[in-house]
């Protein structure tokens, strides 16, 4: 029912339900996104907090979903009670780490993605789901083949969902934490200004970004 000011870690203290990170929460790549997305649209943002650490694409389509509409719902509320129009409702994602551990295969995995979607769409009216690719496991970097892959084929097939970064992937270890999964402070910035510099240009044009290929080595070209 309030609007605070955008600051890292973001979301701090705002755990309820299933989206409860409490102690876990040590940064994010919003406040980057954000700002990036700004500068480039001259559109203010109001960002909504939705995380979980350890989580997978099953329990995101299941169960977190829920969470994620209530808080929508309540943000929009919020914001009509202020006289403040919103002109797009955005879902910006960032998953599949436990789901890379898990061996989750690339057509489940884009089945649950497609079903988590759907249901936000017709529960809290969001237009696009913006997805931010993840990057490796320092320990295997080819751990997250699959579910890269599966992000990637996603973006291209499915028009609900564009693709704008995949920068994680050509990050140094020095941007990871010491359990070689989670991402530092640096890192989160450079990922999140590069993905908000991309949503602003397909918000101005409509069209989704071609973007460097990390993880092969070639362009990604969307093909819808």
């Amino acid at each position: 029912g309030k609007l605070y000011t955008l600051k890292e870690p973001f979301g701090l203290k705002q755990d309820r339900g299933s989206l409860d990170d409490s102690g876990l929460r040590t940064g994010s790549m919003v406040t980057s996104f954000v700002n990036a997305y700004y500068t480039k649209t001259q559109t203010p943002v109001v960002a909504v907090s939705a995380t979980i650490a350890g989580s997978g694409c099953v329990s995101w389509s299941e169960i977190h979903y829920k969470e994620v509409a209530t808080r929508v719902k309540q943000a929009k509320k919020a914001l009509k009670t202020k006289g403040i129009k919103v002109d797009n409702c955005y879902m910006v994602y960032m998953q599949g780490e436990n789901d890379g551990f898990a061996r989750t295969t690339q057509k489940f995995y884009k089945k649950k993605l497609t079903t988590m979607f759907s249901r936000l769409k017709k529960s809290c009216s969001v237009e696009k789901c913006l997805l931010i690719r993840i990057g490796k496991y320092t320990k295997d970097p080819d751990l997250y083949a699959d579910i890269v892959k599966a992000q990637t084929d996603l973006c291209k097939t499915n028009k609900n969902f564009v693709l704008v970064s995949t920068k994680a992937a050509a990050l140094k270890n020095g941007y990871y934490q010491a359990d070689g999964i989670h991402l530092t402070q640096s890192g989160l910035n450079i990922i999140g200004k590069e993905a908000g510099l991309n949503a602003a240009s397909y918000k101005l044009t409509g069209k989704e970004p071609s973007l460097k290929d990390y993880k092969y080595g070639n362009t990604y070209k969307p093909n819808n």
